[in-house]
């Protein structure tokens, strides 16, 4: 009985539980049958965070990253499954066609990144709402979404912090 609830006795358990309970059996079942963007790496249907030290590097990482996951191929020795990418920058806008043109130099080809240079309001239900209205329309589920910064796009969210304003 495998994802069943099971009482002290053995006997399943009815329940109306809003989420599945897995037990280890159940977890061992699914080994090996996730879906992967950049293979061991980037899991299908995550969040992640690129992290540092301020001028570190992270958004010419992130760009790279991007580029390399909208065709198939390697990205470090890592296999892709290539993914539309939206990349909704907040810092340096300015800089990110200067960047997008040098990685195309030095790669030979476009990033085929998608870019979002409006000032978007994350904070506001309508404006995500459009958002997600535009890449429904334009069939991108399953696209890998980079938001460049998570301080800069929710201003007055202490990012340190567990509340959501």
């Amino acid at each position: 009985m495998s994802g069943a609830i099971i009482n002290l006795h053995g006997q399943p358990i009815q329940s109306s539980e809003p989420f599945k309970l897995y037990t280890t059996t159940d977890l061992h079942a699914l080994r090996g049958k996730s879906k992967w963007i950049l293979k061991r790496t980037i899991p299908d249907k995550s969040v992640g965070s690129i992290y540092g030290p301020s001028q570190s590097g992270k958004s010419f990482f992130s760009i790279d990253l991007l580029a390399h996951l909208t065709q198939a191929g390697h990205w470090h020795g890592r296999k892709i499954n290539p993914r539309y990418v939206i990349y909704l920058p907040y810092e340096g806008v300015g800089s990110i066609p200067d960047r997008d043109l040098a990685w195309q130099r030095h790669h030979g080809r476009a990033t085929g990144i998608h870019y979002i240079l409006d000032r978007v309001n994350l904070r506001n239900a309508y404006q995500r709402g459009q958002m997600i209205e535009m890449f429904q329309r334009r069939g991108w589920w399953g696209a890998v979404f980079c938001i460049d910064t998570l301080a800069q796009a929710f201003a007055g969210i202490d990012e340190n912090g567990s509340e959501m304003a």
